[in-house]
């Protein structure tokens, strides 16, 4: 395995944000592949095919993929066992004679560390909690790309019946000033009326611009939500509305709102989090018994040949993995500095088989 640099261009990242456009054939792809039919692009978008090139193309959602990779890969690292090192020496002897021997003495160690008191359980646990919520949090995080697009989706909907029923009363004002116009001309009505109408005309026309601006801030905002450069893509799209004049029947009954809650992606994340943060409570009692390291050793002591075998456990005299007191405090105040931290110390039993 190699390390492959992926450098970022801002340059490359704008241009790729130019350049998407909704009949995009990797859109097409992605929609097929989570199980989409028919042609695509389609004639007509609907929220649901919306939210499908929000999925495609929402950066958010990316990430979230990634901390879920990046989760899957920190469980699998932390059901690996440590390596044992290996510890090559060379002794001299100057007080032996050359004539008696060789006054060199080559040894070699191996220290084993022994995973014990169920740590590697408890980083397992932990790391696999984790990596549930990440993988929750993609399902959390596409909940939100839909509803985004759908609180843009009925935004930009609103804000064209908005302007078409303004349009419509801006038409109606202007005729009603003609028909004034035309009836004061024949001295039916003062001008004082035909003045009143055409401040209501002019009425109408500041609400139709605002309208406009309502309608090009709510396509800017549904380009924003689905993940494409310029609503000029959204302008060219023909949007069905047709599932938004339907009126919803609500869920029957209590029972499926309730298993609804309960199954959140949220929820289950957040229970997730939980089991992960109990792991690492449960692993940090356990890091108060001391690890073992099995230390056996070969030794050629000049002409002798000596087999060793050590077992190494730290000495917990000062540090439990408890915290450190403050000197005349209380005792569970802890020290801001870890340098302050009395480290326990090691104890090595060696037993040492001779042979001639």
């Amino acid at each position: 395995m190699r390390y492959t640099p992926v450098p970022l261009s801002p340059e490359a990242t704008l241009g790729a944000l130019e350049a998407r456009r909704l009949d995009d054939p990797a859109v097409a792809r992605f929609a097929r592949a989570g199980g989409e039919e028919g042609a695509w692009p389609p004639a007509a978008w609907d929220l649901r095919r919306l939210t499908v090139a929000a999925l495609y193309f929402s950066p958010a959602l990316d990430v979230a993929r990634a901390q879920w990779d990046a989760a899957l890969g920190a469980a699998i690292t932390a059901g690996a066992r440590p390596n044992p090192s290996l510890t090559a020496s060379e002794g001299y002897n100057a007080t032996t004679p050359r004539s008696e021997g060789t006054p060199w003495i080559p040894q070699v160690a191996l220290a084993i560390p022994l995973d014990v008191f169920g740590k590697r359980r408890s980083r397992l646990d932990r790391a696999r909690a984790l990596a549930e919520s990440a993988r929750l949090n993609v399902v959390t995080e596409a909940w939100q790309v839909r509803r985004r697009v759908r609180e843009a989706y009925l935004d930009l909907y609103v804000a064209r019946a908005s302007d078409t029923l303004i349009a419509q009363r801006a038409a109606l004002h202007a005729a009603m000033v003609r028909i004034l116009e035309a009836q004061r001309s024949l001295g039916e009505v003062s001008s004082f009326a035909v003045t009143q109408a055409r401040l209501a005309q002019a009425d109408s026309r500041l609400a139709a611009l605002d309208a406009a601006q309502q309608c090009a801030r709510a396509r800017s905002a549904l380009a924003e939500a689905v993940g494409v450069a310029s609503s000029s893509t959204i302008d060219a799209a023909a949007l069905d509305v047709e599932s938004l004049e339907r009126v919803t029947v609500a869920p029957p009954g209590d029972a499926l709102r309730r298993q609804a809650l309960i199954n959140r992606s949220d929820v289950r994340g957040a229970l997730a989090d939980y089991a992960a943060a109990q792991d690492a409570l449960q692993l940090e009692v356990r890091n108060q018994y001391p690890d073992l390291t099995l230390g056996p050793g070969y030794q050629l002591d000049q002409t002798d040949i000596k087999w060793t075998l050590a077992l190494s456990l730290p000495v917990a005299l000062l540090d439990r993995n408890r915290g450190c007191a403050l000197a005349g405090g209380h005792a569970n105040s802890v020290l801001p500095h870890a340098a302050w931290c009395w480290r326990p110390t090691s104890l090595t039993l060696t037993t040492i088989r001779h042979r001639m």
